[in-house]
């Protein structure tokens, strides 16, 4: 790793710039960077995003490879000065090719905050660069060639890897993965073996899945162990012996009690020795971690859930229920399938937590509106209550305290969404977020059905000419006012709402009182129009025009 460091302080200040150049564009791929030409820097610029005539995120490199002095800190300061002379910049990131010492940081800190309410700075120094290095093998080779053994590359060597194509290379990797499961089926059949290798991001934390007995992760791969011949583990079951002390005491009373995981340390494990055969060996195992809990549930009850009491009370026929995690004073329990909700409940010592997360994005609105009022009917009722359904029999019921109180905004959202999913016959779901234009279409479509829509401004009709409505339509050209009647096909534009396209089916429009505005234009049009001519008149409303579904 030094041999970065030296091989940085090596670069001169063209190189280093566009070195710093390619790493960025490597870390940051979405992002359209820019390399200045020339004497760029003279400008506080080597490399920027953005329009320089917009919003500009700058980066600016130096070479220093004896440190940051006085010299340098004008330097530093000299090239900020000149790039916020620019009004539009709005970031500026130092990049050096050496770590600063103490108090070169410290300068730094106070030349950031002098600037903090004009734009951000921000530093990019040798171990920050060293760091991408690490997972960056091209820019590694083009720049620092040799600088480091590249332990692929010799394993490719030893193993004639090298001279193999991708997909030659996966079947080999394939072959040697498969070997290395039957060595460790070969030892203890009990068992089905999944290995993970995490390359650069090296072994992954992931959470328990029903069957798994054993996890064991090193810095290069994971072994998740799970149960294949149940019936010969239960006749000889694997043992795990070890003894706890110091904080891990503690930590194994936490463990017996409440059932969630514990994690032990260096220290506090001790003797540890075990007869699951991929682990045994003749020397004693000296674990850095140990992480003992519940491996996931393979158990479900399905339950009758009630919220509230009484006649208002909320009732889901079915939902299934696993024990996340059983000790000897608590349980806890979580439950799904009722709705776009869970509920997560922890009992133990006669008292116990309930708490419903809901999941509301795509949704169905009739569902979300069955939650919304039975969160309700808790706050009214209090009573919870499940109902073990293969038991035939009250499984829990509790009186809850501190319900807290649901956002009156959502209960009104959703209570006119599934007035129009109703009115209209449409599937409605929930999107992840609510547009203005969603939250317009929604009030337009419920007062239409209830006929409350009501609008201001002109409007134009086509009439067509004919012996009928000559006589009317000869009064109305008079210049008197009128009460207008239309019917039209449907609402124009069509409303969307949630991305759902509802049309309104045909709808009437009136006026109690109107007055034609191109009063002498229309007449001379309508006279001079044979019958069954279309003739256009406008109309200036006295009122608001009212606009509501045809019956």
């Amino acid at each position: 790793m030094n041999a970065f460091y030296q091989r940085l302080k090596e670069l001169e200040a063209k190189e280093f710039e566009e070195f710093c150049f390619h790493l960025l564009k490597e870390r940051h791929p979405g992002v359209d960077i820019k390399h200045v030409e020339g004497a760029g820097g003279d400008e506080g610029i080597d490399s920027f995003t953005g329009e320089i005539e917009g919003n500009l995120f700058i980066w600016q490199c130096k070479s220093f490879p004896n440190g940051v002095g006085e010299s340098q800190k004008k330097q530093i300061r000299e090239s900020l000065r000149r790039a916020v002379t620019n009004p539009n910049v709005r970031g500026w990131v130092l990049c050096l090719s050496i770590d600063m010492n103490t108090k070169a940081h410290s300068w730094f800190e106070k030349l950031k905050k002098s600037y903090s309410k004009r734009l951000r700075i921000g530093l990019m120094d040798a171990s920050q660069i060293v760091h991408e290095l690490m997972h960056r093998r091209t820019l590694r080779d083009a720049y620092f060639p040799g600088a480091a053994l590249e332990v692929a590359e010799l394993r490719g060597l030893l193993l004639r890897t090298g001279e193999l194509n991708n997909q030659e290379l996966a079947d080999l990797t394939a072959a040697n993965v498969e070997q290395y499961l039957q060595r460790l089926k070969d030892r203890d059949a009990r068992f089905t073996y999944e290995i993970t290798f995490g390359g650069d991001r090296g072994p992954q934390q992931r959470p328990p899945r029903p069957g798994l007995m054993v996890s064991v992760t090193d810095q290069d791969k994971t072994i998740d162990v799970f149960a294949r011949d149940v019936d010969a583990l239960r006749l000889s079951p694997p043992q795990l012996n070890f003894s706890v002390k110091g904080a891990g005491v503690e930590k194994m009373r936490e463990l017996l009690r409440t059932g969630r995981s514990q994690e032990f340390g260096p220290g506090e494990v001790a003797n540890l020795s075990t007869d699951f055969s991929f682990l045994a060996g003749s020397d004693p195992i000296e674990p850095l971690k140990l992480q003992l809990g519940p491996s996931g549930s393979s158990q479900s009850i399905p339950f009758r859930v009630t919220f509230g009491d009484g006649s208002d009370a909320i009732v889901y026929d079915w939902m299934e229920f696993k024990v996340l995690r059983r000790g000897t004073e608590e349980m806890e329990l979580v439950g799904s399938g009722g709705g776009p909700f869970r509920v997560r409940l922890t009992v133990g010592q006669g008292q116990g937590n309930v708490s419903i997360e809901e999941d509301f994005v795509n949704a169905e609105v009739r569902s979300v509106q069955k939650l919304v009022k039975a969160a309700s009917a808790l706050k009214t009722g209090e009573y919870f209550e499940l109902y073990d359904l293969k038991q035939g029999k009250r499984a829990f019921r509790a009186k809850l305290f501190d319900v807290p109180d649901w956002d009156t905004r959502l209960q009104a959202l959703v209570a006119d969404a599934v007035f129009v999913a109703d009115r209209y016959k449409v599937e409605l779901r929930l999107p992840a977020v609510v547009t203005p234009t969603d939250a317009e279409n929604l009030i337009l479509l419920r007062d239409l059905a209830n006929g409350e829509f009501t609008a201001q401004g002109e409007f134009s009709v086509t009439i067509v000419k004919g012996s009928e409505n000559e006589a009317g339509l000869l009064q109305l050209l008079a210049g008197s006012d009128a009460a207008i009647r239309l019917e039209r096909e449907g609402y124009e534009p069509i409303p969307q709402l949630f991305g759902v396209t509802i049309p309104t089916g045909p709808i009437v429009v009136e006026a109690k009182k109107a007055r034609l505005k191109n009063c002498d234009q229309a007449r001379d049009a309508f006279q001079r129009a044979n019958l069954g001519d279309d003739v256009e008149f406008v109309f200036s409303p006295c009122d608001k025009m009212r606009f509501k579904l045809a019956q």
